[in-house]
C-alpha cells in the first residue's frame, strides 16, 4: 500500500546514535529487508522513545510487513507526541481502511486534510474511503480537492471520473477522464475508463482505438476485447468482430474456470455466440455484487412475513424509469394493478427525461421515491421502511443496474422481470418471472432462481394500438410505394453477418423486394457493401432514420413483414410490429433471448411465422413475398387476435402478475420456495 510522505523536521531531541540507527534502517527498507529495518528502528526508539518521525516511519515498515494492528498503534503512539503530525493521520488511515476500518480511515483522514489541505494524496484518499462507504457525494468532493491541491494529479482525475460516471454526469465524467489521460498516459485504468465513457457519449470510434492501444500493449486483455467487439457489433464491422470476440470469449471462459467475475460487455457477446456462458457468468457477476455491497453495509433486518397481508406491497426498482424500451412495455402496468390485492410503490434512479413515461410511473404508483442521490444501503434501508413485501428488479445485468441494493436483501421476497433476458444468477433473487417459451424445461437448469410461469408471454405490452392508416407515405420515408417492404428495426448490434446475408439471399430470390433497415451512414454503408458482394443492387438496402417513437410507430405501419434477428431477439421491437399490425418472422433459438420473439407470436396466435431453422426462416419469407393472399391473410389473423389475445390485454396481464405475486408470497409464508411455480397450472389460482 502507497504511504503519504513524513514531513522531514525531526521533533525532540536526537542523539548520533539514534540518527545512525535510523538511517541504517531507512537504508535497509529501501533493500526490501524489512524485518532489519524494523529492528533497527525499535533500537532507534530505545536511545529516543516516543520519537513521532521513528514512530511513524516503523508504523509504515510494520504496515508493509503485513502486522497492520502494529502499525496502528505506533501511528497513535506517534500522534500523541505531536497531533498536527499530518502524514501519521493520512498513514494511520490508508491502514484502518486496509483493515476495513473505514469509519475510522475516514476521521483519520479528515483530520490529515485539516491540518494539511494541500495534502493530495490525503484527500484522494479520502475519496476513496467515502466512495467505499458509499457516501458518492462527499467522494466527489474529497477528490475535486485534491485536484485543486495538485491539479495534474491524474489518480484524483480519474476517480473523480469513475464516481460522476456512476452518478450518470457523463459530460462531467469525460472530461475528469481526458484530464486523467492527459495528465499520465501510462495509466491503463485511465485510458479504459475514458473508452466506456467516450461509449457512453456515442463516440465509439475514439473509444475503439483506445480499446485496440490497450490490446496493442497486452494482447489478452478481455476486458479491452469485448468492449472493442461490442463496439464492432454495433457498427456491423463485422471483421472486426471477428477479430476481437474470440479474445474476448476466451478471457469469458478462463474467468468462469477461474472462480472469478468475467469483465468487459459480456452479456451482450455471451448472448450473440454461446449462451451456455451466461448462466455462470451472471452467478459469479452477482456473487461479486453481493460481496461489495455486504463490504460497505450490513444486510437489512430480516422482516417478519404474514400469510394474511393484503394487499401485498409491491416495490419495482430500476434506472429506466424514462423514455426507454422497458417503460414502453410495462408503463401502463402500474395503473391496471388492483389495489385491492397489491400497493405499488417504484423505486427509481438515474436521470429524470421529464417525458411521459417518467410521468406515468409518478401518477400511476402509489409512491414513487428517487433514490438516485441514495447509496445502496440508504435505498434499501428506505425499501425496508416502507414495508415492501416483494422487490421487482427490472433491470438484471443490463448497463447502470443497481442490483447491490437487492443483494442487501431489504423486502422478504425478491424477482427479476423483464429488463435481463437471462439468468441474474443471484441467491438474492428468489424467482424470475418467465414463461414457457423462452424458459422450456430443459433450460430450467441454467437459472439458480426459482422460476414462475406466467399463463402467457412474460412481457407486459401495455401501450394502445395503433388502427388507423398510416398517416405518411412511402416515398415519404425513402421507400418504394410498389416495393415489397422487409423491415428490421432492431438494434444493429443484434444482427450477425450469417443472418444478413439470409436476408440478402431473399432478395435475391425476389427482386422485388428492399431491405428496410434501422442504420446510421457508416453502418449503412457496410451492409450496402456487403450487399453489392453479393449481386445485390445496394439501393434496394433503405436506412430508416432515427426519430421519435410515435413518429416511428407511424411509419413501421409502412412494411410487408418484419424480419427477426438471432441469437438476440427484437424484444420492444417485435412487440411494435406486432402492435401496428405487421407480421414478423423469427427462428426459434437455444436461449431465452433467442426466444423472446416466439413467445409473443405465439400468444398473439401466429405460431406459424416461428421457424424451425434457418433455412425455413429463408424458406416462409420467400413464399410470403411470393403468396400476397397468403400475407394479407396473416395480417388480417394479427389485426383480429390483437383485439382478444392476452399479449395486449394489460389488465389480464395484471391480474395474472397479481395471482403469481400471492402464490410466491403464500410458499414464502410458509418457508418453502418451489423450483417451479406455474400460474395458470396446478399452483396457480383465478
Amino acid at each position: 500500500m502507497a504511504e503519504i510522505d513524513a514531513r522531514s523536521d525531526a521533533i525532540g531531541a536526537d542523539t548520533a546514535r539514534a540518527e545512525a540507527l535510523a538511517r541504517e534502517a531507512v537504508a535497509l527498507r529501501q533493500a526490501g529487508r524489512i524485518d532489519e529495518a524494523i529492528a533497527r528502528w525499535r533500537e532507534s526508539l530505545t536511545q529516543r522513545p516516543d520519537h513521532p518521525p521513528t514512530l511513524h516511519r516503523l508504523a509504515n515498515a510494520l504496515r508493509d510487513a503485513q502486522k497492520p494492528d502494529e502499525a496502528v498503534r505506533c501511528f497513535r503512539q506517534a500522534l500523541i507526541g505531536d497531533p498536527s503530525f499530518s502524514a501519521a493521520w493520512a498513514n494511520l488511515g490508508l491502514t484502518l481502511q486496509q483493515q476495513g476500518d473505514l469509519a475510522g480511515a475516514n476521521d483519520a483522514l479528515a483530520e490529515a486534510v485539516r491540518i494539511a489541505p494541500s495534502l493530495a494524496e490525503a484527500h484522494c484518499a479520502l475519496g476513496l474511503v467515502r466512495l467505499a462507504r458509499g457516501a458518492r457525494v462527499d467522494a466527489i468532493a474529497a477528490f475535486g480537492a485534491a485536484i485543486a491541491a495538485r491539479p495534474d494529479y491524474a489518480i484524483a482525475h480519474h476517480n473523480l471520473a469513475g464516481v460522476l460516471m456512476g452518478e450518470q454526469r457523463i459530460g462531467e465524467a469525460l472530461a475528469a477522464a481526458r484530464h486523467a489521460v492527459r495528465s499520465d498516459g501510462t495509466l491503463i485504468e485511465a485510458r479504459r475508463l475514458l473508452a466506456q465513457l467516450l461509449e457512453l457519449s456515442r463516440r465509439d470510434d475514439e473509444a475503439a482505438v483506445l480499446y485496440e492501444g490497450l490490446l496493442a500493449e497486452q494482447s489478452d486483455d478481455g476486458e479491452a476485447a469485448a468492449a472493442r467487439a461490442s463496439i464492432a457489433a454495433r457498427q456491423c464491422d463485422w471483421d472486426a468482430l471477428a477479430r476481437f470476440a474470440p479474445i474476448a470469449l476466451a478471457s469469458i471462459r478462463r474467468a468462469i474456470a477461474e472462480g472469478r467475475p468475467p469483465a468487459g460487455a459480456t452479456p451482450l457477446l455471451s448472448m450473440l455466440f454461446d449462451p451456455r456462458l451466461l448462466g455462470p457468468a451472471a452467478a459469479l457477476w452477482s456473487a461479486d455484487i453481493e460481496r461489495q455491497a455486504l463490504a460497505k453495509a450490513p444486510r437489512c433486518d430480516p422482516r417478519p412475513v404474514d400469510p394474511t397481508q393484503r394487499p401485498l406491497r409491491i416495490g419495482y426498482l430500476s434506472g429506466d424509469f424514462r423514455n426507454h424500451a422497458t417503460m414502453h412495455l410495462i408503463a401502463s402496468l402500474f395503473g391496471q394493478h388492483d389495489r385491492r390485492r397489491v400497493t405499488v410503490h417504484a423505486y427509481g434512479y438515474g436521470p429524470d427525461d421529464r417525458s411521459d413515461y417518467r410521468r406515468a410511473v409518478e401518477n400511476d404508483t402509489d409512491c414513487f421515491v428517487d433514490v438516485t442521490g441514495m447509496d445502496d444501503a440508504a435505498a434499501a434501508a428506505r425499501i425496508r421502511a416502507d414495508g415492501i413485501d416483494i422487490l421487482v428488479d427490472l433491470k438484471g445485468h443490463t448497463g447502470g443496474n443497481r442490483l447491490a441494493i437487492a443483494a442487501l436483501r431489504p423486502a422478504p421476497l425478491q424477482v427479476t422481470c423483464l429488463g435481463f433476458p437471462g439468468p441474474v444468477g443471484a441467491g438474492f433473487i428468489d424467482y424470475a418471472l418467465v414463461d414457457p417459451i423462452v424458459v422450456p424445461p430443459g433450460h430450467r437448469d441454467r437459472f439458480v432462481e426459482n422460476l414462475c410461469y406466467l399463463s402467457h408471454c412474460y412481457q407486459p405490452n401495455g401501450e394502445e394500438l395503433l388502427q388507423d392508416e398510416p398517416a405518411i407515405a412511402r416515398r415519404d420515408v425513402g421507400l418504394d410505394p410498389d416495393a415489397f417492404v422487409l423491415c428490421s428495426f432492431n438494434s444493429a448490434y443484434k444482427l450477425l453477418p450469417d443472418v444478413y446475408d439470409r436476408w440478402l439471399a431473399i432478395l435475391v430470390a425476389v427482386p422485388g423486394i428492399v431491405l428496410w433497415m434501422l442504420a446510421d451512414a457508416p453502418v449503412l454503408q457496410r451492409l450496402r457493401a456487403r450487399a453489392s458482394a453479393r449481386d445485390v443492387d445496394p439501393l434496394r438496402v433503405v436506412a430508416a432514420s432515427f426519430v421519435k417513437r410515435a413518429e416511428h410507430l407511424r411509419r413501421l405501419r409502412l412494411a410487408d413483414l418484419a424480419l427477426d434477428t438471432t441469437p438476440i431477439n427484437g424484444h420492444t421491437t417485435t412487440s411494435d410490429c406486432l402492435r401496428v399490425g405487421v407480421p414478423v418472422l423469427t427462428v426459434a433459438g437455444d436461449s431465452f433471448a433467442a426466444n423472446v420473439s416466439a413467445s409473443l407470436l405465439a400468444t398473439i396466435g401466429l405460431p406459424e411465422l416461428i421457424a424451425t431453422d434457418m433455412d425455413a426462416y429463408e424458406a416462409i419469407a420467400i413464399a410470403l413475398a411470393h403468396d400476397p393472399a397468403r400475407l394479407a391473410s396473416l395480417r388480417a389473423t394479427l389485426r383480429q387476435n390483437r383485439e382478444t389475445s392476452p399479449l395486449f390485454d394489460m389488465p389480464r396481464f395484471a391480474a395474472d402478475l397479481e395471482i403469481a405475486y400471492e402464490t410466491m408470497w403464500q410458499h414464502r409464508c410458509t418457508g418453502a420456495l418451489p423450483r417451479v411455480i406455474e400460474i395458470g397450472g396446478r399452483d396457480g389460482r383465478r
